[in-house]
């Protein structure tokens, strides 16, 4: 297996890998903790003031924080899945 860097990160500087790593990580654990039934990862990182949501599943776009916020609660505790492996960058 080869550790060279996909060819889009090849001409990344220090700072941009940096803030991608953190980016990814921040992704990562609200979805470690998504999929252990706890809404709380993506509650936190999701904008208070300036907030859409959309996805192939819902039906309209969702633009204030109140309104995801009360979704989250509602299934907060009912996803679990502990078979789902995250992808690791090199």
């Amino acid at each position: 297996m080869s550790n060279a860097l996909p060819v889009y990160e090849q001409n990344y500087s220090d700072e941009e890998r940096k803030l991608a790593d953190h980016l990814i990580g921040l992704e990562t654990s609200a979805l470690d903790k998504w999929f252990k039934g706890d809404t709380s990862g993506y509650e936190s990182l999701w904008s208070e003031r300036s907030f859409s949501y959309f996805d192939a599943v819902v039906t309209e776009r969702v633009d204030d924080y109140e309104t995801i916020k009360a979704f989250l609660k509602s299934i907060d505790g009912k996803l679990f899945d502990p078979t789902r492996i995250m992808w690791t960058r090199p």
